[in-house]
């Protein structure tokens, strides 16, 4: 039977992406992305100042097009964005809208059990004028398992665990939960996350899915 892996985030979550900047900031950008700059998803937002295990609970129910989100201040000053994706992944859009727009770095840090260990890294770097770097590096079983690296290494990554001769092994929760170190991201410890928060609901067009994240209309 496999190891018994701990979780690598409070509360269940399997993924979390994090953004170096102030929730004001990664709020009002967002909002402003969305309302036709160039995206068109009228994203809403409304303020909840809820501990953060209680504001996840506004993510439920999960589906595979996710149409909420929750922004939580860390102590550290960096942003963390939790959408309701059923599966916790990614989000691509955001990752690189708001390293571009905010000129700074954003994260994602994901590790599945379920799924007998699949990870993923990525980080993306703002380079003037207007570039965004990227690196990923991913670990998953789909008819077996599979690594892959792409972009540019950065300095705190333990490259040789990379060549270890099992490949299930080179991508381990450890060393996640040590890249978000090395950035200052504590993102296991509940306590990292304060209570300054906020709700995100955008529109879906997903039949058998509520028309909008939100029951009603809400304020910013």
């Amino acid at each position: 039977m496999p190891e018994s892996t701990p979780s690598l985030f409070p509360s269940g979550l399997n993924g979390g992406t994090f953004i170096d900047a102030p929730l004001t900031d990664v709020h009002q950008c967002l909002l402003y992305w969305a309302s036709g700059n160039p995206a068109n998803r009228d994203i809403q937002g409304r303020r909840l100042n809820e501990p953060f295990a209680q504001a996840l609970h506004h993510l439920e129910p999960r589906f595979f097009n996710p149409d909420r989100a929750i922004l939580v201040a860390l102590v550290n000053g960096w942003t963390g964005f939790f959408d309701n994706h059923s599966r916790h992944f990614a989000p691509a859009a955001e990752l690189f809208i708001l390293c571009q727009r905010l000129k700074t770095r954003t994260c994602f840090f994901f590790h599945e059990t379920e799924t007998q260990g699949s990870s993923v890294f990525s980080h993306s770097t703002f380079v003037p004028p207007a570039t965004v770097k990227e690196r990923m590096v991913w670990l998953g079983k789909e008819s077996r398992w599979e690594f892959h690296a792409t972009g540019e290494p950065l300095p705190f990554e333990h490259l040789e665990t990379y060549h270890t001769r099992r490949i299930r092994d080179r991508l381990p929760p450890a060393l996640l939960r040590q890249y978000g170190e090395a950035l200052g991201i504590h993102f296991g410890d509940l306590s990292q996350y304060t209570s300054n928060t906020v709700l995100l609901g955008w529109s879906s067009e997903i039949p058998d899915q509520r028309p909008h994240g939100f029951s009603s209309p809400i304020g910013t």
